[in-house]
């Protein structure tokens, strides 16, 4: 994996937050649709750290229980290197 990948679903994991659709996402991280929507397939499928679901022709992601512990990590690094979210 790629820094810049690292970098984008980092920043696509901490933008998650219960029923956010994949434009929000898009939009917070400047990182095109496309990208985040590959990311999140990723994310679900391989690592399990997101569910997502679909209501209609919009999609609504959530992080499981397993997500919410690497995002509480990321955070907690974060916050000891002193980097803004």
């Amino acid at each position: 994996m790629t820094v810049l990948k690292f970098d984008a679903w980092t920043k696509v994991l901490l933008a998650v937050r219960d029923d956010i659709s994949i434009s929000e996402i898009s939009k917070k991280t400047d990182i095109t649709y496309s990208h985040v929507h590959e990311l999140i397939l990723i994310l679900r499928d391989e690592r399990r750290l997101l569910v997502l679901e679909r209501h209609g022709r919009t999609h609504f992601i959530s992080l499981t229980p397993k997500g919410v512990e690497v995002v509480g990590h990321l955070k907690e690094i974060n916050r000891l290197m002193g980097w803004s979210l």
